[in-house]
């Protein structure tokens, strides 16, 4: 199997000549990851760009609060009790798709850098990431 650092997928790397992918390989690594793994939480700063090399992802958001909850609905819970948070979910990844660009590609001026959703892994997955320092 090759490595999509090897510029041989249909992703953005395949746009790159043979020097910038030789540039990039320094850079990457492969991570392995089993399921209901995060492999970054919404609000992490966006510090790699990825390939999803096998697997599926899942990429989800907080539910937005609701302004118009009632305040009793909580007061009626027990101290302890805290209400899960709800996710909801944004997109899914498989083989071939790619993560994390516009972090790179726009140097943070989307959410100030920082991730948009969270992404989990749903079934065993095997990523190639490339790290960036800002």
């Amino acid at each position: 199997q090759k490595h999509p650092i090897d510029g041989d997928s249909p992703s953005y790397l395949s746009l790159l000549t043979e020097e910038e992918v030789e540039m990039l390989a320094p850079f990457s690594r492969l991570i392995e990851l089993k399921p209901n793994q995060p492999l970054y939480v919404q609000g992490d700063m966006s510090t790699f760009l990825g390939f999803v090399v096998s697997g599926v992802l899942s990429a989800t958001t907080a539910a937005p609060q609701n302004p118009n909850a009632s305040p009793e609905k909580n007061a009626s819970a027990e101290p302890d009790e805290k209400e899960p948070d709800e996710e909801q979910l944004q997109w899914t990844l498989t083989e071939g798709d790619t993560f994390g660009e516009y972090a790179l590609v726009i140097d943070g001026q989307i959410g100030d850098g920082k991730r948009e959703a969270t992404l989990r892994v749903t079934e065993h997955a095997v990523i190639e990431t490339i790290a960036f320092h800002k």
